[in-house]
């Protein structure tokens, strides 16, 4: 049985290129955590190998992933419908990662109250402000060691993005704006009583 080549052949080829090559930039700007990097943001609870699972989550998917991914590119132009899902989940992840850099941009570096305001009560941990944080979003949600080191024992005011909600006082963040990172991290001070 003789394979007609299609002239289309070069054109998906050229795509299939560049959703790889933009996957492995994502990536680029994603992987390279340093243990003290990451500790400098979220606290000394942050261990390495938090940041190897993390960091695995992509393969952990792709194996979960693998059997509805090898039934659509089995089906009739069904390499040509996995191409356009990759783009197009490719495109909406990195639409997603850039939606909080765009809005600090855009409000001149002011931080968008209608976003904090939300977020305050949606990463707050069920168990309080004051008390130490028993999942995974409380812990990378704790403040920089610089600000708060055991929150439970502490007689200062709480602090940190998700204490600080609940707090009357407003600390200014430690990192310079270029430095942190842009997201529930970058909320170093009360989105409510600032």
């Amino acid at each position: 049985m003789a394979y007609s080549a299609s002239r289309l052949r070069w054109f998906v080829l050229f795509y299939y290129s560049l959703a790889n090559m933009n996957q492995c930039l994502a990536w680029f700007s994603f992987s390279s955590v340093s243990r003290e990097h990451a500790e400098e943001y979220f606290g000394r609870r942050l261990t390495q190998s938090t940041v190897d699972q993390l960091l695995n989550w992509g393969p952990i998917i792709g194996v979960l992933c693998f059997h509805a991914q090898t039934t659509v590119l089995q089906r009739p132009r069904g390499l040509q419908r996995g191409i356009w899902w990759g783009l197009g989940l490719l495109m909406g992840g990195n639409v997603l990662r850039c939606i909080p850099i765009a809005v600090t941009e855009a409000s001149g570096g002011a931080r968008p109250r209608f976003a904090e305001s939300g977020a305050h009560y949606s990463l707050r941990p069920p168990h309080g402000p004051k008390e130490p944080s028993r999942n995974l979003l409380g812990t990378f949600l704790q403040a920089p060691p610089l600000q708060c080191t055991t929150p439970a024992r502490s007689s200062s005011p709480p602090q940190g993005p998700v204490c600080m909600g609940s707090s009357s006082h407003s600390f200014p963040s430690p990192h310079p704006a270029p430095s942190r990172f842009s997201g529930p991290s970058s909320w170093a001070r009360s989105p409510i009583h600032s």
